[in-house]
């Protein structure tokens, strides 16, 4: 029957343009772009220590084109017939969004890109740039982090704007439109504790209005599907499967930004979209092997069979260590677990309830092998744990330096880990390392979504606050708070 509803969805879809190909060619143009943005940094840098200057930039980017070279397999044309430059810019009004993006096109052959960032994000660029012996390697994950989705975004933004001679945002934007836009600029500029309550509401119209314009679902579509997991692990086989169908819609739906401020007809159709690429995802995964030689075949075979081996040997699906808590991890000592250090950090661990609910997060301590979670976070960049040890991702005075204090007493803060995203406490990793550790906490960050929020409140909402207590202890939390337990009860009066 699931497949029957499924398959029912693309075959009435409204036809669209874009296919996983296409998808995949812009992720490796947005991959590319940013390659050659880390190299352009890198260069500029070794320009300015050369020449013996001390004034170097604290950010200093020349704009660049987009990458054309590569193989494409739809996007061939766009690339060969469109200009497309990019620049790194500070963002000119701040705000707390670490980057966000802006396009710009006189002309749909000749367009430019505009990536915002804030303070915090330009410090981290700076900070892995103006090390010694820096190559383009190092500084590309930190923009990876950074500008990933948003350059991805805006790069959509172009190609919609090339294959529609520039209708794809042009003929969205009415005179009503306009307006209200005017109107959220002025707003913008004022003091957010001065607004009016009518400005307040006039803002929020605008912004539902923006994300439910054509061109930007588009391109938040194709953000989305790039965070998606289409094709996952077998642990027991190691091979590649495909996704259920219920787990991708449920991922994309708490992916897309903005999604329960769509109308419904929007809705229906990014669900046939995303349908239908997870079907060309599954058809691609039966052709991948077409295009082989049965000598390639069986030489790709006898590879993959040592590296299951491998897998199975030594890799486990779980980071984190079992039957390991506070009292029996032997370098907990080396860090700090008040609640001024802790709470303030990563506030989910003293409002747990809160945070899944109304921030969408969830924070839970966890123990780890040092070694361990070097390997994982190697793997997340697509090295091994040698290149990584090897490359200058690490600075092994801070290593030693961390080493000692930690041998002196000195407490350090608990690193934190998301899978697939960004981590912070290699170097105290690395340090308990040289101390000889077998654990270590870390605290794991988890999305959780609207949909999921929603399930944990449906949940808990008849139980009395001791029960609640209860289970959250048993997870590894104190208890709840009392602002946990206002913000269910208000959510389940007001949300359910």
């Amino acid at each position: 029957m699931k497949g029957f509803i499924l398959n029912k969805l693309i075959e009435n879809r409204v036809e669209i343009d874009e296919t996983y190909s296409g998808q995949k060619d812009l992720e490796k143009l947005t991959n590319s772009t940013l390659t050659a943005m880390a190299e352009k940094l890198v260069k500029t840098r070794k320009e300015y220590d050369e020449s013996g200057r001390e004034d170097i930039p604290v950010w200093n980017v020349p704009t660049i084109f987009a990458p054309r070279d590569g193989e494409w397999e739809e996007i061939s044309d766009f690339i060969n017939s469109v200009r497309i430059l990019v620049k790194p810019v500070t963002n000119p009004i701040g705000g707390s969004e670490s980057t966000k993006g802006q396009v710009t096109a006189e002309y749909i052959h000749s367009q430019k890109i505009l990536l915002y960032l804030n303070q915090e994000s330009l410090n981290k660029v700076n900070k892995v740039l103006f090390k010694e012996g820096v190559v383009a390697y190092d500084v590309y994950f930190e923009l990876y982090y950074i500008f990933y989705t948003t350059l991805l975004h805006e790069l959509q933004h172009t190609y919609d704007i090339w294959r529609s001679k520039g209708n794809a945002i042009n003929k969205q934007s009415t005179k009503k439109y306009s307006d209200s836009q005017t109107k959220y600029k002025e707003i913008r500029s004022k003091v957010r504790a001065n607004l009016t309550p009518h400005e307040l509401q006039a803002a929020g119209n605008h912004e539902k209005r923006y994300l439910n314009l054509p061109h930007e679902i588009n391109a938040r579509f194709t953000q989305a599907l790039h965070n998606l997991t289409l094709v996952s692990l077998d642990w027991d086989t190691f091979d590649d499967i495909k996704a259920p169908w219920e787990e991708v819609y449920r991922e994309f739906k708490s992916k897309f930004v903005g999604w329960r401020f769509l109308g419904d007809k929007n809705k229906r159709r990014l669900t046939q979209r995303v349908a239908k690429m997870y079907q060309e995802a599954s058809e691609n995964m039966k052709k991948g092997t077409e295009k082989y030689t049965k000598d390639e075949l069986d030489s790709v075979s006898e590879n993959r069979n040592r590296i299951k081996s491998i897998l199975k040997e030594g890799f486990k699906p779980s980071l984190f260590l079992e039957g390991v808590d506070r009292n029996t991890c032997d370098c907990c000592k080396y860090f700090d677990f008040s609640h001024t250090q802790a709470g303030a950090y990563y506030g989910g661990l003293t409002h747990p309830l809160y945070h899944e609910l109304e921030k969408g997060i969830r924070h839970e301590l966890k123990y780890v092998s040092p070694k361990r979670y070097i390997e994982e976070i190697a793997r997340g960049f697509g090295m091994s744990y040698d290149e990584t040890m090897k490359s200058n991702a690490i600075n092994w005075d801070t290593v030693k330096e961390y080493a000692q204090k930690m041998k002196n007493g000195v407490e350090f803060p608990i690193g934190y880990y998301k899978r697939g995203g960004s981590q912070e406490g290699r170097h105290r990793a690395l340090a308990a390392m040289e101390l000889g550790c077998n654990a270590i906490p870390v605290v794991l960050f988890t999305d959780v979504s609207r949909d999921e929020g929603k399930q944990i409140a449906t949940k808990y909402k008849d139980l009395p606050r001791e029960t609640l207590n209860r289970i959250y202890q048993e997870k590894g939390y104190d208890e709840i708070s009392d602002l946990d337990w206002r913000t269910l009860r208000s959510y389940v009066d007001y949300r359910l």
